[in-house]
């Protein structure tokens, strides 16, 4: 199996998952630090910010080399004819650097607000994913 497949397999089948753990995590860390398991949710919350980081930065590495090799842009440079036709690079990496930039920050802990703008991009995110995938399928 070739390097891309496996990666990006993996992307897909784990990122969403560890992205709603650690927002779940995130979200309600003030009330987990009380439970008496709270070490080992830590833990399995370090270790799956660490895989999201590996898949994350692996997945933005292939998807620019792939820009780069395939991808010459469209003909019409217009701002909005550009902004559609790398609409899902642009929110992949709006949400993969926010939310690693959240997780190393933690901004949780500084204000409410970052909490709503990692919801909206990952609403973003996952909607975006879902739009791609029923495309696909109507399609085929």
């Amino acid at each position: 199996m070739e390097i891309k497949t496996l990666i990006t397999k993996l992307r897909d089948n784990l990122l969403i998952p560890i992205c709603t753990i650690l927002i779940c995590y995130f979200l309600f860390s003030e009330r987990l630090r009380d439970l008496p398991c709270a070490n080992l949710i830590r833990l399995l919350v370090f270790g799956s910010a660490i895989l999201f980081a590996i898949c994350a930065w692996l997945s933005l590495v292939i998807d620019r080399a792939w820009i780069k090799k395939s991808i010459e842009g469209p003909k019409n440079r217009k701002l909005v004819t550009l902004l559609l036709f790398y609409s899902e690079h642009i929110v992949n990496y709006f949400f993969y650097i926010y939310f690693s930039v959240y997780m190393v920050l933690e901004l949780d802990k500084s204000s409410v607000v970052y909490n709503y703008i990692l919801l909206l991009s990952f609403g973003m995110f996952l909607g975006y994913r879902f739009s791609i995938k029923s495309n696909l399928r109507e399609s085929s």
